[in-house]
């Protein structure tokens, strides 16, 4: 009842979804969050360039999940390294990771948005490898929003690989290390600079035996998770899209994350506090953006 009382009297919930049996799941944003996100994220560039929301969930910041959606803002530079800062957009509070609820999230932002979010590209820094949490996420940002661009963090699936190769298999680091750079580094024959789907094949069958050669459980693995995923998420979109980057990854919503964890100051707090303190750091954003009119504060105009 608490969560339902704070749906009309605080500005930065905007929803609440309830389903029998279930704790309530929150949608946080503002007017002005919506409004910047149409303007900077559902439209191209001169160049044709399109600016990406970056999907992560984050852990530890309250009793619940928090599923952050995050984009680079393209009107400022930061004064001290002149690039662009990464602004919170929508944030979700929820218990489970499953699609329905998922679901809820993404119907409910894409009809804030209206259709103009047809022409956003959404990027994923959750790995698809290893959790059904995950799948449920992906599946639901692709059911709804199915005319994006989706793409996975190269980061996180170079990380989760060395992880299952080291914990699920024990292959010693030498061995680890070879099969990585074949996967993600070489320039000359590398998985991930592929320049083609038919070079990209050759590299995935000759990786594929030296990951059964090495262990039967790692060869399926690869087979069924890492190269779907690498060739869907990373080579498709590359080759359909120009400006898409050959090994980009989600560094905004990792910065974010930590952001996050500043504002509840490394310590788990309960609902209310959780959504208030979010809401800072959203609303100090909006100022430092605001100051920019007037040449103060952190950025610049561009």
């Amino acid at each position: 009842m608490a969560v339902l009382g704070v749906l009309n009297t605080h500005p930065f919930v905007q929803k609440v979804f309830l389903s029998k049996g279930k704790s309530p799941t929150i949608v946080l944003y503002t007017e002005q969050q919506l409004a910047d996100m149409r303007r900077f994220c559902c439209t191209g560039d001169a160049n044709g360039t399109r600016l990406v929301l970056g999907v992560d969930r984050t852990f530890n910041l309250g009793p619940c999940f928090v599923t952050v959606v995050v984009y680079k803002c393209r009107a400022v530079v930061r004064n001290d390294s002149r690039s662009h800062p990464t602004f919170v957009v929508p944030m979700f509070l929820h218990w489970d990771g499953h699609y329905r609820t998922y679901l809820d999230f993404f119907t409910e932002l894409r009809a804030a948005l209206d259709s103009v979010v047809c022409s956003t590209e959404v990027r994923l820094s959750s790995t698809v490898l290893i959790g059904s949490d995950e799948k449920g996420l992906t599946k639901a940002l692709r059911d709804v929003f199915s005319e994006s661009t989706h793409l996975l963090c190269v980061k996180h699936l170079h990380d989760n690989i060395i992880d299952y190769m080291r914990n699920k298999c024990g292959v010693q680091q030498s061995v680890r290390n070879r099969l990585v750079a074949k996967m993600f580094e070489d320039e000359d024959g590398g998985l991930l600079n592929a320049y083609d789907s038919v070079a990209f094949t050759e590299a995935a069958d000759a990786l594929a035996n030296d990951c059964e050669a090495l262990s039967s459980t790692l060869g399926q693995h690869f087979r069924r998770h890492v190269e779907p995923a690498l060739r869907q998420f990373v080579l498709q979109p590359r080759q359909q899209h120009l400006w898409v980057r050959r090994r980009w990854n989600n560094n905004a919503a990792e910065s974010i994350n930590h952001i996050l964890k500043l504002s509840i100051e490394w310590h788990p707090r309960c609902l209310s506090e959780l959504i208030d303190r979010l809401y800072k750091v959203v609303s100090v954003q909006m100022t430092d953006l605001r100051r920019a009119l007037y040449s103060h504060g952190n950025y610049t105009l561009r």
